[in-house]
């Protein structure tokens, strides 16, 4: 339970439904809905350590007065927000300093831990109209500069470098102003925890990496492996894995593809791990089974997904899960990570 002054606008804003809960609370409903959903008890609940300044990436909207905010639970209408106590002190050091920003679509604030990038979008990756419009000049020159050190609008500078250096499992991973990444890198960092000692048992002799972003993971599990091959879609977050291979001696494969199209014989590789997006893996899943790798790890930000491609894959193989785990990546809401290790027969690779 958290003794502090909750948000003020806690029973709007509906992004902490749980914030009463206690520790033991929160871990049995992660519990729980894990069970609920894939219908397989988690070997493990790992609880954030952090449960206050945890987010390090904070997603707004603009209100029509220009103030910015979430949009209330079950409704477009945006709720100003005056600050927000599970942002990192320094967003929400700058959502407080912000001057109303009419116009964009999304407004994304994010940092590392010592600098802040807003990133305006009005517009798609590819340059398609979001239903927004950039931010008038006289409202940009209006952001303080002792509390927001870049501002990115639409993929060009508008102020300052809006790449992130951040703090990953003891090194450093460079983030582009659209490249994604975990929106709270204490669990992040809990969850490669998790991932390495059973990498290390697995000791691949080929690791893909599929959905592998900036090198999340691929990048910071490569010692685990004699080879690792890395495939992503997105531009800016090839382009960031390929830059922080080299700044880390890394040798890696990293091929800018679609990995939800990926098809045995594109890689070679005998570990597989995949971090899809909240659709999941589909069909792609069964397909990495047919050249039979010792181990499939598939991260999932939606526990249905993942039930639905493990439930597709058990059917159609012999794969199924050798170990689940469940992180609290977004407390005090329903939303967790997780880990389901594929084995043929579900065997333990202890």
């Amino acid at each position: 339970m958290i003794d502090a002054t909750p948000c003020p606008v806690l029973d709007r804003c509906g992004g902490c439904p749980h914030w009463s809960d206690t520790p033991d609370t929160r871990h049995q409903r992660l519990a729980q809905r894990i069970q609920d959903v894939v219908r397989h008890a988690p070997d493990t609940v790992h609880l954030a350590q952090a449960p206050l300044g945890w987010r390090h990436r904070l997603s707004l909207r603009p209100a029509p007065d220009g103030r910015l905010g979430l949009s209330a639970a079950g409704t477009h209408a945006v709720v100003a927000l005056p600050g927000c106590p599970i942002a990192h002190p320094k967003l929400d050091a700058a959502l407080r300093s912000l001057p109303p920003l009419p116009g964009p679509a999304e407004v994304e604030l994010r940092t590392n831990g010592s600098r802040v990038v807003m990133v305006i979008r009005s517009r798609s990756a590819r340059g398609k109209k979001r239903g927004g419009r950039p931010p008038a000049r006289e409202a940009l020159r209006e952001i303080p500069e002792d509390t927001v050190d870049a501002v990115v609008v639409d993929g060009h500078a508008w102020r300052g470098r809006g790449t992130l250096d951040l703090p990953v499992a003891g090194g450093t991973l460079r983030a582009s102003a659209s490249s994604f990444f975990q929106v709270n890198l204490g669990m992040n960092d809990q969850l490669i925890g998790w991932l390495r000692p059973r990498l290390e048992a697995l000791a691949p002799a080929h690791l893909l990496d599929l959905y592998s972003g900036i090198g999340n993971l691929g990048l910071t599990l490569a010692d685990t492996a004699k080879g690792v091959t890395l495939i992503e879609s997105a531009r800016s977050a090839v382009e960031d894995a390929r830059h922080n291979a080299r700044a880390r001696g890394i040798t890696a494969d990293i091929r800018k593809a679609d990995a939800h199209r990926f098809q045995a014989g594109d890689a070679f590789y005998d570990v597989a791990l995949l971090d899809p997006p909240r659709r999941g893996a589909g069909k792609m899943l069964t397909e990495l089974t047919v050249t039979r790798p010792r181990a499939i790890v598939y991260v999932a930000c939606d526990p249905r997904a993942l039930a639905r491609d493990v439930g597709q894959l058990k059917r159609a193989t012999s794969y199924d899960i050798a170990e689940l785990a469940a992180f609290e990546m977004f407390p005090w809401s329903d939303h967790l990570e997780t880990v389901a290790v594929l084995t043929p027969g579900g065997r333990s690779i202890s």
